[in-house]
């Protein structure tokens, strides 16, 4: 019998008192006034948050300095009613006292979801599934097609639900060896070929590794190898066939980006699809090289005490790219006392490098050394588990099954409509990290178009009210065309990659063109109208660190509203094209965002590939409609040092106004980024790559018709920071060649001493104010924390 409750599961409580990193010049009692803040807005925009929620932001917002405390008690996910058809039909579903060959009644359930499903078939209008309380195993993926449009899953009266894809282990176990203070004890597996991930009373426990950490719990730089390693030169695999299409040139980009251009096959064929703008004849923007990756490592026993090993079959090596833009994952295929070589991997993110950063082993047995860990042994069938002290493991021992447990599969001409999932908790998928990524536009990410949830050809899909918890890749995918999704009060937690992700499918005319790639987003082939409002996700990036609580390629007019999300290792919120734009963003909280990578914002976008759509007004054009990111709450602690929307490469079109932000300034202007309004705001001891409020790339002013804009904003510095950053291709002495468009700024610095860099000169406030550019803008001395505190809330109105 299972030992766990779905409370048991919810969330791994780990409360760390981090001491305050004093990376900002702020006064003494502004760390702790942003923190308490952030609580009061998260109760706000989430009253009912349970007391596990509390806890987990308690956990997140407190250091040794600061103590937050929860004013408003909220209510609890339970109090929440599940939705109740007002007609069509219904069946019962129970793990105990039932026949998948009763009549599916209250009285006289089905016990698996799969006959309830298949009870539904065809019914019309609506079917509701009614769940009982329970634990309800899948071994196989529930399939959704057009037939079952309608059909509703939902706990019954508020019960308790657990829908995993593991099965429980029956394990034997007896004595392997003795450590020091603990032990390992093996038990054998009749008929289980692999084990991939392992859930202990429903907690991950670790693959055996080495340096130890625990993946839930520890960040980066804990459990990394990081003294200097010899990579293994990249296989050459060919030069790709190069692509760009001329014919629908960006006028409004001037020296990149104007194209839509990649590459096929070469070194691109470690993705699926075998395309990617990294693997183009040139590539432009921050960093722009053509996609690499090492082919091995050399290692010495300073690398790994425990080594070599007897068995390298089934090693992973966990690795991350030089600069933390992403890691990757390694299978090793050749493996000697001094070598790991491997021909899969690398594929985690969109770009290469011929080397690798600090990276750790896993997957061996000489590694098992600490309680938690486990490993097992494909050769004899035996699973190897440590555990503290001298007694045999107890408790419930589950490997998932599958990957993805609901598969809703329609298409654009025929979809599965208003399928809806409320109240339930979904639990156990396989890891994805090994299988194929692919490269969705121009942005840095490659992702797996997979997910525990995976919409494609759907309408109206709603899941809400759900928590979502350890599914080893992404939690939610919603791939191609789908319409009016609704992603909504949902927890989602301790997943393996991303929580949520969307991506579109375009085409293009070249005969090399690899499906579902192109310029071409006419056809409507992508998410569109999707809604992801109050959710609470946090502690993502498990095994893949470029991940995000929202992540979209080629999809437009997305709302996010009302999200809270902490705790992850990369942005918040990202966007990886411009594609047709018309998103909605605002009323969320983001803080603990870029825990464990650099050059990044709270929220991140970039603009490399131009994209054809109908968005903007019904035309196909290549102008997308403007982004709305408004009366957000965003922190850019961590290293979100790109502002708190990082407007990366040729990021264009977005209004930014009316946000609460701390330690985040506006980036502006990126590689010919431009056409943004940030007007509004709260800036509060901002950083962009330096302490700034308005940062404009350093390389060139956008061209007169898409400046840049900064207006109606409250900048706060610290004495002898920047009010402005901008380029040096100008001349103060004259004003047109000053592409700034500033105005109507309140600038708080202490002792009121701020300067103005750029044109090669450093200005103070008042010579800046005589070059007539900045009309309006004052001065004023420091201002308390309170006061600024005050200013977030009203601003944010609660």
């Amino acid at each position: 019998s299972i030992k766990m409750a779905v409370v048991d599961i919810h969330v791994l409580i780990v409360v760390v008192f981090a001491a305050t990193v004093a990376v900002h010049a702020v006064p003494d009692d502004f760390e702790c006034a942003w923190r308490q803040e952030a609580l009061n807005y998260a109760t706000y925009l989430k009253s009912d948050m349970n007391s596990m929620q509390k806890e987990t932001l308690l956990a997140s917002l407190t250091t040794t300095d600061c103590h937050p405390k929860v004013f408003n008690q909220g209510s609890t996910l339970g109090e929440l009613k599940a939705d109740k058809p007002n007609d069509g039909k219904e069946f019962y579903i129970s793990p105990t006292s039932c026949s998948d060959s009763s009549s599916g009644t209250k009285d006289s359930p089905f016990c698996s979801i799969v006959r309830g499903v298949e009870a539904c078939k065809g019914v019309s209008p609506t079917c509701t599934l009614f769940f009982m309380a329970g634990t309800y195993r899948l071994n196989q993926t529930v399939n959704l097609t057009p037939e079952h449009s309608g059909l509703s899953f939902s706990a019954y009266n508020n019960a308790k639900v657990l829908i995993t894809g593991t099965t429980t282990l029956s394990t034997a176990w007896e004595k392997d060896q003795d450590l020091n203070g603990a032990t390992i004890f093996k038990a054998k597996l009749p008929g289980v070929t692999e084990v991939t991930s392992l859930l202990v009373d429903g907690v991950r426990a670790i693959p055996a590794r080495y340096p130890n950490a625990d993946p839930e719990v520890d960040k980066f730089p804990i459990g990394y190898i990081t003294e200097h390693t010899n990579w293994l030169s990249p296989k050459d695999k060919g030069n790709p066939t190069y692509i760009e299409y001329k014919d629908h040139n960006r006028t409004d980009y001037v020296d990149m980006f104007q194209t839509y251009r990649g590459g096929v096959g070469g070194a691109c064929s470690n993705y699926d699809p075998p395309f990617s703008y990294w693997c183009a004849e040139q590539t432009q923007g921050g960093g722009a090289s053509n996609y690499v990756v090492p082919s091995g490592l050399q290692y010495t026993q300073k690398h790994l005490p425990h080594s070599p090993y007897k068995n390298t079959t089934g090693i992973v090596i966990y690795a991350w790219r030089p600069g933390h833009w992403a890691n990757w994952m390694f299978d090793v295929d050749n493996g000697n006392a001094s070598t790991f070589q491997w021909s899969r991997g690398g594929f985690q993110g969109g770009r290469g490098n011929s080397r690798g950063a600090e990276w750790f082993v896993t997957n061996v047995k000489e590694e098992l050394d600490v309680a938690r860990e486990f490993w097992f042994d494909q050769s004899s069938g035996y699973l190897y588990y440590v555990v503290n002290g001298t007694s045999a493991p107890t408790g419930s021992f589950e490997i998932p099954l599958v990957k993805t447990l609901f598969n809703i599969q329609g298409t654009q001409d025929e979809p599965v409509r208003d399928v809806s999932f409320n109240m339930l908790t979904f639990t156990g998928s396989k890891p994805t990290f090994l299988d194929p990524h692919g490269v969705p536009s121009g942005g840095d990410w490659a992702l797996q178009r997979s997910g525990a949830f995976m919409l494609n050809g759907t309408e109206g899909t709603v899941i809400q009210n759900c928590l979502l918890t350890r599914l080893e890749g992404n939690a939610i995918m919603i791939s191609g065309y789908n319409r009016n999704v609704s992603i909504k009060g949902n927890e989602i937690a301790y997943t393996g990659d991303s929580a949520i992700a969307a991506w579109g499918y375009t085409k293009g005319s070249h005969p090399a063109q690899p499906f579902g790639t192109g310029p071409d987003g006419t056809d409507g082939n992508f998410p569109r109208y999707t809604n992801i409002e109050s959710n609470f996700i946090h502690h993502l990036g498990i095994h893949e660190k470029q991940s995000s609580c929202f992540f979209q390629a080629k999809t437009a007019q997305t709302t996010l509203k009302g999200n809270i999300c902490f705790e992850i290792p990369r942005a918040g919120f990202n966007f990886n094209d411009g594609f047709g734009g018309g998103n909605e963003v605002f009323n969320n909280l983001l803080f603990n965002t870029c825990g464990e990578s650099g050059d990044h914002g709270a929220i991140n976008s970039w603009d490399r590939q131009p994209f054809i759509t109908t968005i903007l007004n019904g035309s196909a054009t290549t102008l997308p409609a403007y982004n709305d990111f408004h009366h957000n709450f965003i922190v850019s602690n961590g290293d979100a040092d790109g502002g708190a929307i990082d407007n990366d490469d040729g990021s264009s079109y977005y209004k930014e106004h009316d946000n609460f932000c701390i330690y985040g300034g506006a980036k502006m202007g990126n590689f010919e980024g431009h056409g943004k309004i940030y007007y509004g705001n709260i800036n509060a001891y901002s950083h962009v790559y330096g302490t700034t409020c308005f940062w404009n790339w350093p390389g060139k002013f956008p061209e007169v018709p898409y400046r840049e804009q900064y207006f109606n904003n409250t900048c706060i510095l610290d004495a002898g920071q920047d009010y402005i950053k901008m380029p040096n291709t100008c001349d103060f002495s004259n004003m047109t060649s000053v592409g700034v468009i500033a105005h109507d700024n309140t600038v708080y610095a202490a002792q009121k001493n701020t300067f103005i860099e750029g044109c090669g000169k450093k200005l103070t406030f008042d010579d800046w104010m005589k070059v007539g550019v900045d009309h309006g803008s004052v001065l004023m001395d420091g201002i308390a924390t309170p006061k600024i505190m005050e200013m977030g809330k009203a601003l944010l109105g609660y």
